[in-house]
């Protein structure tokens, strides 16, 4: 059963093969489904995303495209009027763009989400009774 009290000494096992001096023993294998996810090396290289290349490309366009038009311009709004520099007008039309996108297409997302988990829920109530 055990051998001076070690409850996981097993009489039946095989010895371990020996390790002579300065040598290591290899750690066994675990299982496939027990092993962790191989990583990638550190110099296997970055795979950028194509949405982030666009969306870089796109800020550069826009910032030299605004720094090229520096002149006043004369804005005009519901009998206000301004004179900016179009740089200004250029960048905070670009920002006011993707805030309300970002904050309508948030609110799209949210609604579409919504309506499929009432959908799930409907289907899995219909299945249980």
């Amino acid at each position: 059963m055990t051998q001076d009290g070690d409850p996981s000494f097993d009489e039946t096992a095989e010895p371990a093969d020996e390790v002579s001096v300065g040598e290591t023993a290899e750690p066994a294998l675990a299982p496939a489904d027990q092993r962790e996810p191989s990583r990638p090396s550190v110099d296997a290289g970055v795979e950028i995303p194509w949405r982030v290349t666009l969306f870089l490309l796109l800020a550069i366009l826009v910032v030299v495209f605004a720094v090229q038009n520096t002149q006043s311009v004369e804005l005009r709004f519901l009998g206000w009027s301004w004179e900016l520099p179009l740089v200004i007008i250029i960048l905070g039309t670009v920002v006011v763009s993707v805030l309300l996108d970002e904050v309508l297409g948030g609110i799209i997302k949210r609604r579409r989400r919504l309506r499929r988990l009432e959908r799930e829920e409907l289907r899995r109530l219909r299945g249980d009774s």
